[in-house]
């Protein structure tokens, strides 16, 4: 027996330390160590996304407001360009019919030397395409009217011969019939007669008529507003205008069927739309000028001015829904949609504005006024300031 050993082993002694009962009791997410480096490089790092968040910001924006100016310039050009166009179809038939005023026709007594004067009228017309008739009214209740057969369409209306270049329509006064009667000649391009024929179913008087009425009782030159041709079925404007001496009205129809034609070749971007309206809203140009026009009613050959609401395009159209604002000289409205602006000049007369009156001539406007619009494709209107 060894006495020395103890007789119980001695418990193990544990030198790890204790925890901490606070450590213990903290959660884990507070208990994660980060190294200082790494914090740092988060905060560079995240200074940089903010930064760059900043710069894209200040880019679109300054895109943005470029996108906005140069699409309002463009407008601008777009309306002054149609406003040349304008003058150039009207003014020509202005200058005309100023000089028509001053040609003997007017004192004329009866058809026959009414008709001396047609190579003068036959001329006029051959000038200037955009023409569809020339002709003049009298106090007692005389007319005649020179019109081109340009189309196939317009000699079927009129039930001209194949070779015919010009009609004549007249009501006038003949021996041995009491009152006005009618009478069709037909002449070929060298205004050779092809036919002559009393049409006791045509009946014109020129004496009521806007054009007639207007311009003998205020002595001026009058416009009338735009409407669609019965004959010839284009979409145009009459101007009319007193002779020098009092004794007749002389008119012509001007046909803005070109108007149409050439705006389309305005657009600056693929899906600009671009239409000339009145201010009832009746588009009077637009590039297809197919969809202008729309039938009275079922069966009937007359045509009416299709409303910009009715013209199929949703840019125009919501533009209607907003309102187009007339009367302003400067500036432009804009349509905005998905953040995308559009403009629309509206004032071809200074190229300003949404909504004036066509100039004829320096320092007037026409008396009817009208709008032009342009917007692209899918916009609404909203105002600019």
């Amino acid at each position: 027996m060894d006495t020395l050993r103890p007789s119980h082993p001695e418990p193990e002694v544990d030198l790890r330390p204790a925890p901490s009962v606070q450590a213990v009791d903290l959660p884990w997410w507070l208990r994660i160590t980060v190294p200082f480096e790494v914090v740092i490089a988060s905060v560079v790092v995240s200074a940089m996304l903010l930064l760059t968040v900043l710069l894209v910001y200040q880019v679109s924006t300054s895109a943005r407001q470029a996108i906005i100016a140069a699409s309002d310039d463009n407008a601008q050009h777009i309306s002054q360009l149609i406003s040349e166009r304008v003058h150039r179809i009207v003014d020509p038939a202005d200058a005309t019919i100023r000089l028509l005023a001053f040609d003997p026709i007017a004192s004329a007594q009866n058809l026959p030397a009414r008709l001396r004067r047609l190579p003068v009228l036959a001329r006029l017309l051959e000038q200037n395409p955009l023409l569809s008739a020339v002709f003049i009214g009298y106090p007692d209740g005389q007319f005649l009217l020179v019109r081109p057969l340009r189309d196939a369409a317009v000699r079927t209306r009129m039930d001209a011969p194949r070779e015919a270049a010009f009609v004549v329509q007249a009501m006038s006064r003949e021996r041995g019939v009491a009152g006005v009667v009618g009478r069709w000649n037909y002449y070929d391009a060298q205004l050779r007669l092809i036919d002559s024929a009393v049409r006791p179913e045509y009946r014109y008087d020129p004496r009521p008529r806007p054009w007639y009425a207007e311009a003998a009782e205020k002595n001026t030159q009058v416009l009338t507003a735009p409407y669609v041709f019965f004959t010839t079925q284009e979409v145009g404007v009459t101007l009319s205008q007193p002779s020098e001496d009092g004794r007749a009205v002389i008119g012509m129809d001007v046909a803005l069927t070109d108007l149409g034609r050439e705006i389309g070749g305005l657009r600056l971007m693929p899906r600009t739309e671009i239409a000339v309206v009145d201010p009832d809203q009746k588009v009077l140009a637009y590039p297809d000028m197919s969809r202008v026009l729309v039938s009275e009613a079922a069966g009937q050959g007359s045509l009416r001015l299709r409303a910009l609401a009715d013209l199929g395009v949703p840019s125009l159209q919501a533009m209607q829904e907003q309102g187009l604002k007339q009367g302003r000289r400067t500036g432009s409205q804009q349509v905005v949609r998905s953040g995308w602006p559009r403009c629309c000049p509206s004032n071809p007369c200074v190229g300003g504005g949404c909504a004036s009156s066509w100039r004829y001539r320096p320092g007037s406007c026409w008396r009817r006024s009208t709008t032009t619009c342009s917007a692209r494709y899918g916009c609404r209107w909203r105002s600019s300031g």
